[in-house]
């Protein structure tokens, strides 16, 4: 990803946005310019001054995804994208590479935080499709709930597939457009899961990881790894479902008759756990940090 777009995440919110009313720099002097730069802080400038939420979730994926011929055109001509402001019923005119960075962002936004807290915390209703989770939030939602993975990847397989669509129609552009290299995540930014899917992989997860130790003997460690190679192949998009999958094929691997294709297993999964992480760049199973799955796996 280019600078621009690093440095724009960094301090994405700076100005305040339409999610946080939190300005740490002056939006009216610009003054982030001598911080990130120029190309970084018009980013950051757009990005606090339209309505993301409705932009990305509203606008961008449903008319990408469905073909819409009026959100194409733009990408196809380079025309700039009417998008609602933060505040009032303006509309902003944003180029259309900065909307692709900001469906990017947004992956990367909702990837690095997001975890059954905020499930919980906006009563289920925190993507595109349902009300807007800030109309019925749930207060007693105690931080830091109970630490499961959340449930994000459906919607950001969404905003990727918008993504891979407008650049794809950037490319044919008779104009000169910006070159967007997307992340490889989801096959390339290709691949959807569904969210009952989704939500299942998590559980069958779940239920390994806070398995009882004592129940991971005969019977039960098969149980467990067949668990997990079902919660795969619902989702097999997730690092940390081959890292745990590669450490019960480990401790298969402590029975003689079995080791040298349980190695042979658990190397696999590991490997792919490796791919997988470096792919994301942070945590799904959020109760240790990106570096320690990361550390584990290898």
């Amino acid at each position: 990803m280019d600078q621009a777009t690093t440095r724009c995440g960094l301090f994405h919110s700076a100005y305040s946005n339409s999610y946080v009313n939190l300005a740490v720099f002056d939006m009216a002097t610009r003054e982030m310019v001598d911080v990130v730069g120029a190309p970084a802080e018009q980013l950051v400038h757009l990005f606090c001054v339209i309505d993301r939420h409705h932009t990305v979730t509203e606008q961008l994926v449903p008319g990408l995804l469905a073909g819409d011929a009026r959100s194409l055109r733009h990408f196809e001509t380079g025309e700039p994208l009417p998008v609602k402001a933060t505040r009032g019923d303006e509309k902003i005119l944003a180029p259309v590479a900065d909307l692709v960075r900001l469906l990017i962002f947004t992956i990367a936004d909702v990837a690095e935080q997001h975890h059954s807290w905020q499930d919980e915390l906006m009563n289920g209703m925190y993507f595109e499709g349902q009300n807007v989770g800030i109309e019925k939030p749930q207060p007693m939602a105690l931080w830091p709930g109970d630490g499961r993975p959340g449930l994000w990847m459906s919607f950001t397989s969404r905003v990727a597939k918008a993504a891979r669509v407008a650049t794809e129609r950037m490319r044919t552009s008779r104009v000169s457009l910006p070159e967007i290299n997307l992340p490889s995540i989801f096959d390339g930014c290709t691949s959807l899961i569904g969210e009952d899917d989704e939500e299942a992989a998590r559980d069958l997860y779940w239920s390994v990881a806070t398995a009882d130790p004592a129940s991971l003997q005969g019977d039960g460690l098969d149980d467990a790894i067949a668990r997990l190679e079902l919660a795969i192949s619902i989702n097999p998009f997730v690092g940390e479902l081959h890292q745990l999958k590669a450490q019960l094929h480990l401790v298969k691997a402590g029975h003689a008759s079995e080791r040298p294709r349980q190695l042979e297993k658990a190397e696999e999964a590991a490997s792919r756990a490796i791919e997988l992480l470096c792919q994301w760049g942070c945590a799904w199973d959020k109760r240790a940090p990106w570096e320690g799955h990361l550390s584990w796996s290898r």
